[in-house]
């Protein structure tokens, strides 16, 4: 279960990514049950995840993001098809 980000001192934990990450790369998925805020590449990747939001798509796919390029929301079912990212727990 993600932790309630409408709290101060959580939203600075995770922002900080004091509540751990995950490492994917080339044919890795994130384990069910898990939830992410940010989704960085750590060098050009494509990945795809579902967005849980109340509003706009329920899936992302992007292709071709460049390192460092920071991809935010409310993230689950992350795979990276090419590349390497690193995403941050919720």
């Amino acid at each position: 279960m993600a932790n309630n980000l409408r709290f101060t001192h959580i939203y600075q934990k995770a922002t900080l990514g004091q509540f751990g990450c995950r490492v994917l790369q080339t044919g890795d998925s994130t384990p069910d049950g898990e939830f992410y805020h940010t989704i960085r590449p750590l060098k050009n990747s494509s990945f795809t995840a579902d967005n849980n939001t109340t509003g706009g798509d329920s899936s992302i796919t992007i292709t071709n993001v460049e390192a460092s390029c920071d991809i935010v929301g409310h993230f689950d079912n992350v795979s990276c098809s090419h590349g390497k990212i690193i995403c941050y727990l919720i």
